[in-house]
């Protein structure tokens, strides 16, 4: 019978920090046990989880001491709300680095253990740091919307709950084809894009896939029992059950329903109206694990991101920032970003657009973008408190005579014999920029 199910960030902000200082002490796990009505734990398990959520912190190094199977069965215990939504407060645990989210969340992507346990052991092995961590979070299918998972779990039946039917981003598909599909995608894509950094990050991911095949394959060879219900030929299942299956679809229609009419309520509060249905659908793909990639940008047309930027980092009407706008981004891409508004002269900004994206290194992108902000900066006061100067209208000529011939001044006086030769570089690339400019 269900009595608890995962907290979300909501509850978890109402708990009182004083009910979490405490250690889990034995009889206080024996407790938590008891309450969350977990029988399943051997004495084995009951004192390496005792032992590991003791002080309210799980290393690095615990958890990847940990199986597959006992990360499965601590997860039971971390985060927990009773039903009516409060946080339990002995299941409140803090993990050491945020770049352990992969590992902690690999439970929630299919419903097909044997795939679930490959990736666990391929992302065990992997040293990613914490940005690189949340991205492949997001490409392997760890990100649960939690409004969608209690909506699914709740309307299960309790026979259902009971047999272990657990809400996962993917149900009922063959898990090993879905790889094979990903990756023969992500080999096109990668061909098609000319991006140096765009392509390390295919790469990194192909290869994170066809560590996941080979992780896959050992399972297999190591265990045949696992083959069978690898194939759910000779071995159903219960989640591919066509009732849960049905329930699962119904409950992502719901869903997707539900952020069409959010998103589209988004719009208007911020004025837009001139999004295609086609890139509403495309903008809220991308938004919605609040982080805009490098592969993600990639695809995108310089009047795709024109559009996209007004959709990030946001204020109300109260000048506070809409939390539906707050996206991340590395340096590059924001640089990208600015350029789609840094003037009224579209063909200019699609111009720096195109010039800044050919660029691999944040430092060669500011050296370029950095004077050309200043000197718009320097003669019209008007700025956006959050992520660019406000439109200009300018001959956009002038501004960059203005540009090469400050940086004539400075290279026909240099403070350093060094630095001639940067500004002569500096001359020749912005008459370069005119001279296409002028061409379009």
């Amino acid at each position: 019978m269900q009595v608890s199910r995962a907290a979300t960030l909501e509850e978890f902000g109402k708990l009182k920090i004083d009910t979490t200082t405490s250690p889990i002490t034995e009889s206080k796990f024996d407790s938590l046990l008891e309450k969350l009505q977990i029988k399943d734990f051997s004495e084995e398990d009951k004192n390496l989880f005792q032992s590991i959520i003791k002080d309210r912190k799980i290393t690095e190094e615990e958890y990847n001491n940990l199986s597959y199977s006992q990360s499965k069965k601590l997860n039971q215990i971390i985060s927990r709300s009773d039903l009516s939504g409060n946080f339990i407060p002995d299941t409140f645990v803090f993990f050491e680095k945020l770049s352990m989210a992969p590992l902690i969340s690999v439970h929630n992507i299919s419903d097909d253990d044997i795939y679930n346990e490959a990736v666990f052991n391929t992302i065990k092995k992997l040293n990613l740091s914490q940005q690189s961590s949340l991205s492949i979070l997001s490409e392997i299918g760890g990100l649960i919307n939690e409004e969608e998972k209690i909506n699914f779990e709740n309307r299960l039946s309790a026979n259902q709950y009971d047999s272990g039917i657990r809400y996962k981003t993917y149900m009922g598909l063959d898990m090993e084809e879905l790889v094979l599909s990903r990756l023969t995608q992500l080999e096109k894509d990668f061909l098609e894009t000319s991006d140096k950094e765009v392509k390390k990050d295919y790469k990194m991911i192909m290869n994170i896939y066809s560590q996941i095949q080979f992780e896959l394959d050992k399972i297999k060879f190591k265990n045949e029992t696992q083959v069978e219900q690898y194939t759910r030929n000779n071995k159903p299942n219960p989640l591919n059950n066509s009732e849960v299956i049905e329930l699962y679809n119904r409950v992502l229609k719901e869903q997707e329903n539900k952020e069409e009419k959010e998103f589209d309520k988004l719009l208007d509060i911020l004025n837009i109206n001139n999004i295609s249905i086609e890139d509403k659908k495309l903008f809220r793909n991308i938004l919605e694990d609040k982080n805009l990639s490098n592969i993600e940008m990639d695809k995108l047309s310089f009047s795709q991101m024109k559009k996209i930027n007004q959709l990030i980092f946001r204020e109300d009407e109260n000048a506070k920032i809409i939390n539906d706008t707050i996206i991340t981004s590395n340096n590059r891409i924001k640089a990208i970003l600015s350029t789609t508004e840094i003037s009224d002269d579209d063909n200019f900004n699609e111009l720096l657009f195109k010039t800044v994206k050919s660029f691999s290194e944040i430092d060669e992108i500011n050296n370029f973008l950095s004077p050309i902000i200043n000197i718009i900066a320097d003669k019209f006061t008007n700025f956006d408190t959050i992520n660019q100067i406000n439109s200009v209208e300018q001959d956009i000529n002038k501004v960059l005579d203005t540009l090469i011939e400050e940086f004539y001044e400075n290279c026909n006086n240099p403070k350093f014999k060094e630095s001639k030769e940067y500004y002569e570089n500096k001359i020749n690339q912005y008459k370069d920029l005119k001279n296409h400019y002028n061409k379009l």
